[in-house]
């Protein structure tokens, strides 16, 4: 941080890889995707269920398993 102006630099290395994994991104949909992919897969290793996450995300269980397969997102075994 200088004269404190916050930079790509100040930020956390994950938030900033995911930011240049996104540049090359051309439409929104694909960047929703992306986004949507890496926000369930770094939320599923804090829960201890599917149904919880589920319930935390706001969605139904069946709309979080049927993006985790959309997304090939895998529960690692607790």
């Amino acid at each position: 941080m200088n004269d404190g102006i916050i930079d790509a630099d100040s930020l956390p290395e994950n938030i900033r890889s995911f930011s240049r994994s996104l540049l090359h991104i051309n439409n929104l949909k694909e960047a929703t995707a992306e986004f949507e992919k890496h926000f369930i897969s770094q939320k599923l290793k804090s829960v201890h269920s599917i149904e919880e996450l589920s319930s935390i995300l706001g969605v139904h269980r069946t709309t979080l398993v049927r993006k985790m397969i959309r997304y090939n997102i895998i529960r690692d075994s607790p």
